[in-house]
């Protein structure tokens, strides 16, 4: 088993509840910077912002 570190663009974002969902890749929040992050099992990375109410 080997681990693999990715950095988030913001450091301070907060990543937060980290689920698999049914594409096979990790969705995860971004809980202090607004934003919804996914990873690839490839490893691609990817954040989109979220609207504010």
């Amino acid at each position: 088993m080997s681990v693999q570190e990715h950095i988030v663009a913001d450091t301070a974002s907060g990543p937060y509840a980290i689920t698999t969902g049914p594409d096979g890749a990790l969705w995860f929040t971004l809980v202090h910077s607004g934003q919804i992050g996914r990873l690839v099992p490839g490893g691609g990375l990817s954040c989109v912002g979220t609207r504010s109410p």
